[in-house]
């Protein structure tokens, strides 16, 4: 989730997909299994085009991870991190999994690494930065992380073989 323009449907392009060049309103879901500590793990994620607009509170039911991506380029995006935080707080289960994403690291920055990352710490989030343009492997190993968050800290779905 996150303010719009920010990059979120492209990071789940590019991670679903292995494309960016796609872009519509919708709403989508999709997922792929992980090996996350030995285990195979399903992670199904929901690509929500902008939560303001659906303002549909069952989506988040049984999610326990989220993205929340801000754009480095523009301030703006980080500056209203506290609603999304909010939105969160609101509607999600008791102790998600989060992760903040500094996208569009590719570009001029205005919100610097130390300050992100000291948001994340106040609010007990991981922060990472990426961007889909640049190496494709930063954008896999963000939806590892949360699939290692979710194996850690919830009870997750493990595929038989």
């Amino acid at each position: 989730m996150g303010d719009m323009k920010v990059g979120k449907t492209s990071l789940y392009l590019r991670y679903f997909k292995n494309s960016i060049d796609t872009f519509e309103y919708h709403l989508e879901f999709s997922f792929k299994v992980l090996n996350v500590s030995n285990q195979m793990v399903k992670l199904l994620v929901w690509d929500l085009y902008d939560f303001r607009q659906i303002r549909a509170p069952s989506l988040f039911q049984g999610a326990n991870g989220f993205f929340v991506v801000f754009d480095l380029s523009q301030r703006e995006t980080f500056r209203r991190l506290q609603h999304w935080r909010e939105v969160i707080e609101r509607y999600a289960p008791p102790q998600p999994s989060v992760l903040l994403v500094g996208n569009k690291a590719d570009l001029e920055r205005k919100v610097s690494r130390e300050e992100a990352q000291k948001l994340a710490e106040e609010w007990k989030w991981e922060y990472v930065e990426t961007s889909v343009l640049g190496d494709t492997s930063a954008v896999s190993s963000l939806f590892t992380k949360m699939a290692e968050q979710l194996n850690a800290n919830t009870a997750i779905e493990v595929l038989e073989n």
